[in-house]
C-alpha cells in the first residue's frame, strides 16, 4: 500500500496521534508496510531508515521498542527473501522482526541470516546490542515490570507531555 499524502500532511495529521502516545509513555510501536513517498520514495516503513530513524526516533523523539508489521507480506517481496528482509529492517532500527507466518523454520531462517550478516561485518554491535536490548525491554513489561519511561526520559523528549506538540527545543 502507498500513501501519497504530503510530508505536511503526515506530519500535521498522520503523526498526530504518534506524538501524543509518545508523549504519555507508549513502549512500543509497530512500523507497517506501508510505503510513504514523501518520508522515503524508495522503501515501505519496516525497512526504512529515514522513518524509523529520522521520523520516530530523530523527530518524535520516541525511545521505545519497535516491531516490524508481518516480514512475509506482499508490499515486501521487491526486497528479497523474507529472512533479508528482516536484516533490511534491522538495518533500519526495527528492535523486533515479526516472522508471522506459521511455519516455524521462517523465523528460524530469520535469525540465521541476522547472525550470519553481523559475524560478517554487515551489521555493527551496537545495532545487535539494541536488538537484545528491545527483547529484554518486552520481557520485562511482560512480566509486570515497569515498562513507563523515567522522569529523566520524559524531560528528554522533544514532545511536551502536556499537548503532545513539539516544544521550541524540538
Amino acid at each position: 500500500m502507498t500513501l501519497d499524502l504530503s510530508k505536511r500532511t503526515l506530519r500535521d495529521v498522520d503523526e498526530f496521534p504518534y506524538e501524543n502516545a509518545i508523549a504519555e509513555g507508549t513502549r512500543l510501536v509497530m512500523i507497517a508496510n506501508a510505503t510513504y513517498p514523501a518520508l522515503d520514495p524508495a522503501r515501505p516503513a519496516s525497512p526504512s531508515r529515514p522513518v524509523i530513524r529520522g521520523q520516530l526516533r530523530q523527530r518524535l523523539g520516541f525511545r521505545g521498542v519497535t516491531i516490524t508489521d508481518a516480514l512475509e507480506a506482499g508490499g515486501l517481496e521487491d526486497f528479497g527473501p523474507i529472512p533479508h528482509r528482516g536484516v533490511l529492517a534491522a538495518r533500519a532500527g526495527a528492535d523486533l522482526l515479526l516472522f508471522s507466518q506459521q511455519e516455524i523454520g521462517e523465523g528460524l531462517a530469520g535469525y540465521k541470516e541476522l547472525r550470519e550478516t553481523f559475524q560478517g561485518g554487515g551489521m555493527n554491535a551496537g545495532r545487535v546490542r539494541g536488538l537484545g536490548a528491545a527483547r529484554a525491554e518486552v520481557a520485562r513489561g511482560a512480566r509486570g515490570g515497569s515498562t513507563a519511561p523515567s522522569a529523566v526520559e520524559r524531560r528528554r523528549s522533544p514532545v511536551s507531555p502536556r499537548v503532545g506538540r513539539r516544544t521550541a527545543a524540538g
